[in-house]
C-alpha cells in the first residue's frame, strides 16, 4: 500500500490517550533496536513500555487483528522516540493498518483502517517536517559505499547523526519490510547533505523516499503511484454505488396547474435553452431555478393567453427580463 501516513501520528498522540495515560505516549524511548523479529513481541514490547511509562500503570491495549500474521518479522531501529511514534513507524514498516477504539489499538491488515482513507501528500508539503530539516542540515565530510546493503546505509546514516548531536532529536529512516534489505549501493560522495546522499540511493536503486513528520521512509518502487490509483479507484466505486442524486421536479410554489407556464401544468417540458441555467417549456416561456423552484423569467412566442396570464398574476404586459 502506498502507505503515507499523512497525519497518523496526530491521530495516535489525540486518540491513544482515550486508551491510556497521555504520559505513556508521549515519553520517549532512548532507543528500540529489532532484527528480524516476530511482530507478536514488538507490540508486546510496545504494550509493556506503555504501562512502564504510564503513571497509572494503564498502558495501552494493543490488538492484533487474526488475519495479520504475527510471526511476521520486525526490522526496526529507532532512537529518541516516543510509544506513539513508535507504533507509526512499526506499522508503516510492516506494510500494515490500525484503528483506534475507546479501549484498544486494533492492527489490521493493509487497507482495512484508517490509513486506507489518507491521501498522499505532495512533495512541497514535507519540506517544514523535522525529518526533512535534518536531512538538509547535516552535511557529511565524505560518503563512500562499495556495494554495501540498503540496510547497512540506513544505519550508517542515522548513527552517524546521533554521533555528530548526541543531544539532538533521532534522525529516524525506516525500510520498508517489501524491500529487499540487501540491495547493494555504491556511491562515492563528498560535501554533500544527508538529503542528496538519500536521493542518490532512491536513484541508483529505485526505492521511494517518503518525508512524514516523524520519520523518513524508504518505500518499494511505484508504491506512491499504486496508492494513488487505489484511492482513485476507491472513489469511484463509492460514486458508482452512490445512490443517484434526483433532481428537483421544476414546480414553482403558489403557481396554479391551470397556468401553462407554470411547471406544475401538463405542457410544461423540460428542455435545452441557448442560455446555460435557463429552461423553456412547450410554450417557450422561460424559467430560472432560483432558491430551489423554478421561476418565472418571460412568456415565450407559443403562449396564445400571455396578456390575460399576466394580468391573472399581476405581471406587466411586457415581457420580463427584456428591454425596448
Amino acid at each position: 500500500m502506498r502507505v503515507l501516513l499523512h497525519i497518523l501520528i496526530l491521530f495516535v498522540l489525540i486518540l491513544l490517550p482515550a486508551i491510556g495515560n497521555a504520559e505513556s505516549i508521549s515519553a520517549k524511548l532512548p532507543r528500540i533496536e529489532f532484527e528480524e523479529t516476530p511482530l507478536s513481541d514488538v507490540v508486546e514490547f510496545l504494550r509493556l513500555k506503555s504501562v512502564e511509562l504510564d503513571p497509572t500503570k494503564a498502558g495501552i491495549n494493543f490488538l492484533i487483528d487474526p488475519k495479520v500474521d504475527q510471526e511476521k518479522h520486525v526490522s526496526l531501529h529507532l532512537s529518541d522516540v516516543t510509544v506513539g511514534t513508535a507504533l507509526v513507524c512499526l506499522i508503516d514498516h510492516a506494510r500494515l493498518d490500525y484503528r483506534i477504539d475507546n479501549h484498544a489499538c486494533l492492527i489490521l491488515p493493509s487497507g482495512e483502517g484508517e490509513l486506507a482513507k489518507k491521501v498522499p501528500r505532495e512533495a512541497g508539503a514535507t519540506a517544514k517536517f523535522g525529518p526533512a530539516i535534518r536531512a538538509r542540515e547535516f552535511q557529511m565530510d565524505r560518503v563512500e559505499f562499495v556495494n554495501a546493503p540498503l540496510k547497512d546505509v540506513v544505519a550508517y546514516l542515522s548513527n552517524r547523526y546521533k554521533e555528530e548531536n548526541p543531544k539532538g532529536p533521532g534522525f529516524n529512516i525506516v525500510l520498508s519490510s517489501m524491500i529487499d534489505a540487501d540491495i547493494p549501493v555504491s556511491m562515492k560522495l563528498s560535501s554533500v547533505p544527508a538529503s542528496t546522499v538519500l536521493y542518490y540511493v532512491s536513484k541508483t536503486t529505485g526505492v521511494e523516499i517518503r518525508i512524514e513528520p516523524h520519520a523518513i521512509f524508504i518505500d518499494p518502487p511505484g508504491t506512491k503511484a499504486l496508492h494513488i490509483a487505489r484511492i482513485e479507484a476507491e472513489r469511484r466505486k463509492n460514486q458508482a454505488s452512490a445512490p443517484k442524486r434526483k433532481r428537483g421536479k421544476g414546480y414553482t410554489l403558489g403557481s396554479e396547474t391551470k397556468d401553462p407556464r407554470s411547471p406544475t401544468h401538463p405542457d410544461y417540458v423540460h428542455s435545452s435553452h441557448p442560455v446555460r441555467g435557463l429552461r423553456s417549456n412547450s410554450l417557450n416561456n422561460v424559467y430560472k431555478w432560483v432558491g430551489g423552484k423554478w421561476t418565472f423569467v418571460r412568456y415565450g412566442s407559443g403562449d396564445p393567453n400571455k396578456s390575460s396570464l399576466d394580468a391573472a398574476k399581476g405581471l406587466s404586459s411586457s415581457p420580463i427580463g427584456t428591454r425596448k
